[in-house]
């Protein structure tokens, strides 16, 4: 057990460690609310580093406006003003960190539009690009791939409602649209899109599910989504993974997250992904990096409209803390635990005599430094980890101290010198406790890797010769007489 008690000490980092594993409970958490009105049937896209919603509209009103979202500081920018008509029902997609919004419905009886425009972020200023050559719509699909866009499907708002399932790319180099082989899988409006890889993919409003190779010009239909048909839903990719949620369907409103495979053609479906705000349709959403954020939207009762945002992760969060306790010795010390996440945590101490590192990201290391423990009970400290941006889960693991000995810890602690300390690595050990005592010297660096052990006896000052040793700090263990001292010389080159 004394063997066991010398590591948690002055190694950190134990080599059989206690592994707990948790997962969060929920993968959205809530942002600032959108910088505009409520509204429903917006166009979201994202360049690399910033998210862009406008135009959009409600019950009363259809909008041009539009926003910049920045993910870092959490903050919503008003931008130039869209300036097409204000519509719903647009389609947008994103090259090489420009945007491009077009087609919808106006506010008109009747009106459709196919006019598209092309914004960049650097100047704040739009351009108009030409048209879309088709027909007028609305509601239709949009994804890019490369240095091209892509639109397709939707609905015109005439008399008799046309749909369309024709599919065209547009080329922002040469400022061309060129007329591509017609989604096959009927005419759908209200169909998401979004691109994985150098692939589109289309879930449409019937249920169906396509695959898109611009190479080839080519259609292929894959799984169907294991989950309800809908409309008006929001896709998105996050890595190599898509994402399929929200959305409606014969007055049902959803909340589930589909998430789709394209390296097995699978879909699956964890309940403790699902959307926490409210199901909803004609929400957008968009993915920077590593998160996809949804906002905006409609639902079937009160408020009806939002202005809700929120940011998912697509990697099931992970917390593993270990060990789950460590015990250590009534002198002054340090011990630490290993962090396994995947996301942002922080940590904290429910005992001032016992201080840890407060935060982190990814894998880390918690170490926790607590002073001599000079009562006649051992105590224990509470260590609280849990991710910054979540209630759950909480994990706890301990420190647990031991009571003081009024025997020869106490008596020995303070004749135990070691000099110079600092050094350039060259240092000794005296005592005059230990002379003519047979006994053990182990020096250890900060990983707990053994560098120096020697046993020793009949003098009171001892040579130690770090030199070869790289700068940082070391533990030094000393052992006689069922007795463990340990003390930290620092090596400075």
């Amino acid at each position: 057990m004394k063997q066991i008690s010398i590591y948690l000490i002055v190694t950190i980092i134990l080599s059989t460690f206690i592994g707990f594993s948790l997962n969060a409970q929920n993968s959205w958490i809530q942002k600032s609310d959108f910088g505009g009105l409520k509204r429903d049937d917006a166009v979201g896209i994202s360049t690399s580093s910033k998210g862009y919603i406008g135009t959009g509209g409600n019950l009363n009103n259809y909008y041009a406006d539009f926003w910049e979202y920045d993910p870092l500081t959490d903050d919503w920018t008003q931008k130039a003003t869209f300036p097409g008509n204000p519509r719903k029902g647009a389609v947008g997609f994103s090259v090489g960190g420009r945007v491009y919004i077009g087609t919808g419905e106006g506010e008109g009886l009747f009106e459709d539009f196919k006019d598209f425009w092309e914004y960049n972020p650097s100047s704040d200023t739009w351009s108009q690009i030409p048209d879309l050559p088709d027909n007028d719509r609305s509601w239709a699909f949009s994804f890019s791939i490369g240095n091209k866009g892509y639109v397709g499907g939707g609905l015109g708002y005439n008399v008799t409602k046309d749909k369309y399932n024709s599919f065209w790319e547009y080329n922002v180099t040469t400022r061309n649209w060129s007329k591509k082989t017609d989604f096959p899988g009927g005419a759908p409006y209200d169909a998401v899109g979004f691109a994985i890889g150098n692939k589109g993919y289309v879930s449409a409003d019937d249920g169906t599910f396509w695959e898109y190779d611009p190479v080839y010009d080519v259609w292929t239909q894959k799984s169907n989504m294991d989950a309800p048909i809908r409309g008006n839903a929001v896709g998105f990719a996050i890595g190599n993974i898509g994402f399929v949620c929200t959305g409606s369907n014969n007055g049902q409103y959803f909340a589930d997250v589909n998430r789709y495979d394209p390296g097995t053609d699978t879909w699956t479906n964890n309940w403790q992904e699902n959307f926490t705000g409210d199901a909803r349709y004609g929400a957008v959403g968009f993915a920077i990096g590593n998160y996809a954020y949804l906002g905006t939207g409609y639902t079937n009762h009160t408020p009806y409209y939002f202005k809700d945002f929120w940011r998912f992760s697509g990697t099931q969060l992970q917390l593993e803390v270990s060990p789950s306790n460590s015990e250590v010795s009534a002198l002054a010390g340090n011990t630490a635990f290993s962090v396994n996440s995947n996301s942002d945590w922080i940590a904290t101490s429910d005992v001032s005599w016992c201080i840890v590192t407060p935060s982190g990201s990814g894998n880390g290391t918690i170490v926790a430094i607590y002073t001599e423990n000079t009562l006649a009970y051992s105590r224990t400290a509470n260590i609280q980890v849990k991710f910054r941006d979540y209630d759950q889960p909480v994990r706890n693991v301990t420190v647990t101290q031991k009571r003081s000995s009024s025997g020869t810890e106490n008596t020995t602690k303070d004749v135990f010198q070691i000099f110079p300390n600092p050094t350039k690595g060259i240092f000794k050990i005296a005592s005059g406790f230990i002379n003519n005592k047979q006994f053990e010297v182990t020096v250890t660096d900060i990983s707990g890797r053994e560098i120096f052990k020697k046993q020793l006896q009949g003098q009171t000052e001892y040579e130690i010769d770090l030199s070869n040793e790289n700068q940082g700090c070391y533990a030094i263990i000393l052992k006689f007489d069922d007795q463990i001292l340990v003390r930290k010389v620092v090596i400075i080159k």
